[in-house]
């Protein structure tokens, strides 16, 4: 099946809220871009690693033909729980008008911080360490604490990819809302309604992210003032991604774009006596789309050794 974004899984799966993807990806605007397919079962994904490829050969005439094939191995990708309990006292209810009106206003800004938590993970604990465990990242040369990360990502539907439970659209929603205790009044037990009488619901959904291939994610990391990505490592980085602009996107803090990134730029640009405005704002490299996020670490990374 081909790669969907989560637009585009709610619009084919989750009709009846369909703004449950609007909250979670307002904010986020790389898990906006990043692309998913539905895993081959409810709560994992098998998958196929390629190992080793014997191509054809070269003979003369009437010799033999020399073996060819393909070796591979299965991998088996879990996928974890996305959600989480949200609950309301009684009385609070009441002044919202019930617990479903309280929880769907509440929903949003739920959503919301998922989506943000969501998106740093993936950078972080997904494609960064993958990139850094495959030897597939480049040093800008800056040693100690904070430090940054510019990461290209190619998605591919074999080997990176985000994976979500096919069968979890039963409510037409992506996220799969549930009453606790029936919607009757119950004990609430977090903090700080615990031991209170009120309302409970669970928003739950199954998602993964699969990387079987060092050649789809690359990085360079130490960046700070003074350790500066150049050119060439920009370049090295999207080859080493195997980057193309159907499927590849350049991922950072907004930060490291206007400081890190548009310099390369300015630094070819020519103003005339008539220029009333000067744009230095990258948004691709090369063809390759720049996605910047606030949800990122800026600052904030220990160095590596690469």
């Amino acid at each position: 099946m081909a790669m969907e974004t989560l637009r585009e899984i709610s619009v084919r799966h989750a009709k009846k809220q369909p703004q449950q993807v609007e909250y979670l990806t307002e904010e986020s605007p790389i898990l906006a871009v990043a692309k998913w397919t539905p895993a081959s079962h409810d709560y994992w994904n098998a998958a196929e690693r390629i190992t080793d490829i014997i191509g054809p050969g070269y003979v003369k005439m009437n010799d033999e033909l020399p073996p060819v094939g393909v070796s591979s191995g299965m991998e088996k990708v879990d996928l974890n729980i996305l959600g989480g309990e949200m609950e309301v006292p009684q009385d609070t209810a009441k002044q919202f008008g019930g617990a479903p009106a309280y929880f769907a206003k509440k929903q949003q800004l739920i959503l919301k911080k998922a989506g943000n938590d969501t998106e740093l993970k993936l950078f972080q604990e997904n494609w960064r360490a993958y990139a850094l465990a495959a030897k597939n990242a480049i040093s800008a040369g800056g040693a100690g604490k904070a430090l940054n990360t510019i990461l290209c990502v190619r998605f591919d539907e074999a080997s990176n990819i985000g994976l979500y439970n096919p069968s979890q659209f039963r409510q037409g929603a992506l996220l799969e809302l549930e009453f606790l205790n029936n919607g009757a009044l119950m004990r609430l037990k977090h903090k700080p309604y615990e031991g209170v009488n009120g309302y409970a619901m669970q928003l739950k959904g199954a998602f993964g992210w699969q990387i079987i291939n060092p050649k789809t994610v690359s990085a360079i990391v130490n960046i700070r003032s003074g350790s500066l990505p150049t050119e060439i490592m920009l370049d090295d980085m999207v080859s080493n991604a195997r980057g193309t602009n159907r499927n590849t996107y350049i991922f950072c803090h907004p930060r490291a774009l206007t400081r890190f990134i548009n310099p390369l730029k300015t630094g070819r640009l020519h103003t005339a006596i008539k220029d009333k405005d000067m744009d230095t704002h990258l948004e691709s490299w090369n063809g390759i789309p720049i996605i910047t996020s606030y949800n990122l670490i800026w600052n904030g990374e220990d160095a590596v050794a690469v």
